[in-house]
């Protein structure tokens, strides 16, 4: 390891982590920055230090809080002492194994048996068959399985299929089926084919979901009988993610999906279904995608102009950004555009009085190797008085080139919170793209973006201070 002014390069990785000026925790410091987890408002960049310090002198003071919080908020204490080594890891959990809080004994079981702590499988069985559980509960503890890594204990193993219960409620059927998925486990098939007889429309299509996943194809059209009813609403997003495994979402099923669109449903549930199809990539569903774009909800318009896009070209980093002054009927017209591959009507919008199009134009220039619309993208982006300026931020990450660091740079200092998170976003992107090798991790260097300038000004400063030492530079 060697020292370049303020970087640290480690030979093994090859990452530059810039050094932070002032980093450095005092011990006494720990047990007021834990009681901030109690805190909505000082939660978040309490939690981000936390994890970035990994000190054990914070392992007490952040346990003691964790038994202070409610068992919905205790991931949050939890998931930082997650991400100590594993040495400090295992003294810092286990303590927590005799938690009065199930969920806390069942995370800590969970974190230790990933560290190699044996027998966890059975805490974990005994804190969930616990008496007098209420949903919110068990929901807790099933996505924690879910995120985590299920023992391979039978018992416990056994005492997840009893979630595929007529007696639980659809969200818990959810978790549990996601978790036993996830191990393809052949015991679910017993317990899922019985639900396929519960009322609740709900619990019927995960278990149809879970057995397409086992295997058992001929549940294909139960779902797609049950998706036809249109009674299914949260539960969409269910059966989405239980069939997310395939190869390829079955046609059936897709045919179903385009008929939803172009039913008079409630915009939750049309909004459902349109990240349903964009997730599936089904470009057959277009001309229902277009007729939504004159839905009398604005919402639903606009979610299904960003879809459109995103089908017609490839799209930037993290989908298409759409402008807030987005007319539906830009969105298909430029669709169309992008379709044909039309680069002469495209660049016509770059000189466009609206704001939304001439943003739209560049970005889908950019999608047909043309980065001549990058010039309207900053003009805009430096414009204090347009309201597109965070979609300005935000479209930027899709150039990665050096030339778009400084107004970005300069925009993580904006007054304007939404500009600030899209240019942090933004660059992370672009130095990716511009330093696969060796990168500044945006999260080393203790910038929040929803903190005002002022606070954040000496993080932006090294921030800035980095980019300066090494943009020229031999990477």
């Amino acid at each position: 390891m060697h020292d370049h002014g303020r970087q640290l390069v480690t030979p093994r990785c090859g990452l530059v982590l810039l050094v932070l000026a002032g980093a450095g925790w005092a011990k006494s410091d720990f047990k007021a920055l834990a009681a901030q987890l109690k805190d909505p408002k000082a939660r978040v960049a309490a939690y981000r230090e936390l994890r970035a310090a990994k000190d054990p002198a914070a392992i007490g003071p952040v346990r003691r809080v964790i038994e202070e919080l409610p068992d919905s908020q205790r991931h949050w204490g939890l998931s930082v002492l997650d991400v100590y080594p594993a040495d400090l890891a295992r003294r810092a959990f286990r303590p927590l194994l005799r938690s009065p809080s199930p969920f806390t004994r069942l995370f800590a079981a969970e974190a230790l048996h990933r560290r190699g702590v044996p027998n966890m499988g059975r805490t974990i069985h005994a804190v969930l068959r616990a008496p007098d559980m209420h949903a919110r509960q068990k929901r807790l503890m099933l996505a924690r399985l879910r995120y985590g890594r299920l023992p391979r204990y039978r018992p416990l193993i056994e005492t997840v299929r009893g979630f595929l219960s007529a007696t639980e409620p659809v969200p818990v059927i959810y978790d549990a089926a996601q978790i036993l998925q996830a191990i393809d486990d052949d015991g679910a098939v017993k317990p899922a084919v019985a639900l396929l007889k519960d009322p609740r429309p709900g619990a019927r299509a995960c278990a149809a979901a879970l057995l397409v996943h086992l295997g058992f194809s001929e549940h294909v059209k139960t779902i797609a009988t049950i998706l036809r009813s249109g009674k299914l609403n949260y539960e969409l997003t269910y059966v989405a993610t239980l069939l997310r495994g395939l190869d390829a979402v079955p046609l059936e099923i897709r045919k179903a999906l385009r008929e939803l669109l172009g039913r008079d449903l409630a915009p939750a549930i049309l909004r459902r279904l349109i990240y349903w199809v964009s997730r599936i990539k089904d470009r057959d569903a277009m001309p229902a995608l277009r007729k939504l774009l004159k839905h009398k909800d604005p919402g639903i318009r606009k979610t299904a102009a960003k879809i459109l896009l995103n089908f017609a070209g490839r799209g930037s980093a993290g989908g298409t950004a759409v402008p807030k002054s987005l007319e539906a009927e830009d969105a298909a017209a430029l669709a169309d555009m992008l379709r044909k591959k039309d680069r002469k009507g495209v660049r016509k919008w770059l000189h466009d009085k609206s704001t939304a199009r001439r943003l739209l134009a560049a970005d889908a220039l950019r999608r047909m190797d043309d980065e001549s619309g990058l010039q309207t993208i900053l003009a805009i982006l430096a414009d204090k008085k347009s309201e597109e300026r965070a979609v300005a931020a935000k479209l930027l990450a899709g150039f990665r080139r050096p030339d778009v660091v400084a107004p970005l740079l300069d925009a993580l200092a904006d007054q304007d919170a939404a500009v600030r998170s899209s240019a942090y976003l933004a660059l992370g992107v672009v130095w990716n793209a511009l330093f696969p090798q060796r990168v500044l991790r945006m999260r080393t260097t203790r910038y929040l973006p929803h903190e005002p300038p002022a606070k954040s000004a000496p993080a932006v400063a090294r921030i800035r201070a980095w980019w300066n030492a090494h943009k020229d530079g031999d990477w």
